[in-house]
This record gives C-alpha cells, sequence and structure tokens, in this order.
C-alpha cells in the first residue's frame, strides 16, 4: 500500500467566496475527505473505529496557502501519516493545482477518541500498523506546529453562535471546519473581505455539542496577525492564530 494517498477536487460554486476563490472551510473538509479516503484505505476507517468504540479527532492543525483555488478550478489533496506517539497521530497534507504547482500545504495532530468516555486514549494496537508505515520516499515530513497559542488580552472582537443540528459530525460534535470558520468570523466583516488569510494554526481543546452556545472572541498583537479563541461559557474550545496579507 503506498504512503500517500491523493483526491481530485472542483471547486463548486457553493464553495466559493465575493472573489470567486475556495473558502477556508471547504479547504479544510477537502482535506478532511482526503485523510477518510486515506486512513481507510490502510485499514483505518472511521466506520471501523466506531466497531471498536472509538475515533478520530483533530487535535491541531497548521495550514498554509500560497494561493486559494478558484472557481472550477482542478486541484489535487496529497495526504499520508508522518509519524505517531502514544496519544497523538501525524498527518501531512499538500494541495496541488492542475499543473502541479504547490498552493498550500499542511500538518496535522490527531489524537483517538473514545466515543462511550468521551475523552482520548492511546492509539490501539489495531491501528499500529496504519500510521507506522514509511513517509514516501519524495515526502519529507513537514514541520510540525510546535508551542503554546495564548489568548493573552481583552477581545477586540466577539461574535455569537449556536451549534446546530447540521453542524454536526459522525461524532456527534461539531464539525472541524465550523471551528475554523467561526474562529474567523468574529473579525470584522471588512477585513475578511479585503484581506488574504494567509495562515492558520488551530488547537481543538474540546468539544462542543448541539445546542451549546458559543462565543468567538478575537484580538490583533501586531498588523495581519491575530489570536482566537471559542468558548461556551468560561470553557476554551479552540485557540489559534491567524495571519492575513
Amino acid at each position: 500500500m503506498p504512503a500517500a494517498n491523493t483526491r481530485n477536487f472542483e471547486v463548486r460554486a457553493y464553495e466559493i467566496d465575493l472573489h470567486r476563490r475556495a473558502t477556508l472551510p471547504t479547504l479544510i473538509n477537502y482535506m478532511q475527505e482526503a485523510a477518510w479516503h486515506n486512513a481507510a484505505a490502510r485499514g483505518g476507517s472511521v466506520y471501523l473505529l466506531h466497531e471498536h468504540g472509538v475515533s478520530w479527532v483533530l487535535n491541531r492543525l497548521r495550514l498554509e496557502m500560497f494561493r486559494y483555488p478558484r472557481h472550477l478550478e482542478q486541484i489535487t489533496v496529497e495526504t499520508w501519516p508522518s509519524g505517531r506517539e502514544r496519544f497523538f497521530v501525524y498527518r501531512d497534507y499538500r494541495l496541488l493545482d492542475a499543473t502541479g504547482e504547490l498552493i498550500g500545504q499542511a500538518t496535522s495532530t490527531w489524537i483517538v477518541f473514545d466515543l462511550a468516555a468521551r475523552k482520548l486514549v492511546a492509539v490501539p494496537e489495531f491501528l499500529h500498523d496504519l500510521v507506522d508505515l514509511a513517509v514516501p520516499a519524495n515526502r519529507e515530513p513537514l514541520p510540525r506546529s510546535g508551542g503554546k497559542i495564548r489568548f493573552s488580552e481583552p477581545p477586540a472582537y466577539t461574535q455569537a453562535t449556536r451549534v446546530r443540528y447540521h453542524d454536526l459530525d459522525i461524532n456527534r460534535h461539531l464539525n472541524q471546519a465550523y471551528y475554523c470558520q467561526w474562529a474567523i468570523e468574529a473579525l470584522p466583516q471588512q477585513l475578511i473581505e479585503e484581506k488574504t488569510l494567509k495562515e492558520i494554526d488551530i488547537l481543538f481543546k474540546a468539544e462542543c455539542t448541539l445546542g451549546d452556545a458559543i462565543t468567538s472572541q478575537a484580538y490583533s498583537p501586531e498588523t495581519g496577525v491575530f489570536f482566537h479563541q471559542l468558548l461556551r461559557g468560561d470553557t476554551p474550545l479552540t485557540l489559534a492564530r491567524t495571519v492575513w496579507t
């Protein structure tokens, strides 16, 4: 079984913004779909994990975009597992346009989540072969996200929302793309429309479920850099750092 896997996508009309470019949630969903198929091809599908009472859950994601694909553009997402520790599995991504040019890349950290206890567990032995395959010979592991993300100043921007039924994923909690979307939607509309998100580094700390009231907060310590957090009451759900140009 080859260590890398590719999935092809065409950017559709309902996946673009006012600049006719794929949105951040669209790209995250593309990566999630590619990871799903790659894990399933190796024998680690979500359906199999559910039979064992566990599932994959994203713990951290760092995405860097060099160029956003536009409406009707064909892109390829390449992904592969890039390492394992006791509680963490690492996965890398490369986003390529139709000519093979690299337009984005990402690193991610995943945990195995006990569906009954709602907590992380050590990677089960039956998954070790899935994640211990070597990285492809022509693919060096990308630098992993390091260091803490801190939300250390009073928020300058705040937005409230609530988890709806169709926001949930197969694990019955909020889909990862919505965490990222809601984090940036606290920013002023003018900034989102006029600037380009070049990088997001997001740490997922706790799950949220149907009906939860969520507060998204953000502030900017320097030009073009923002720190974000999502809260359920006083409980931090995510911390993120974004860079805009």
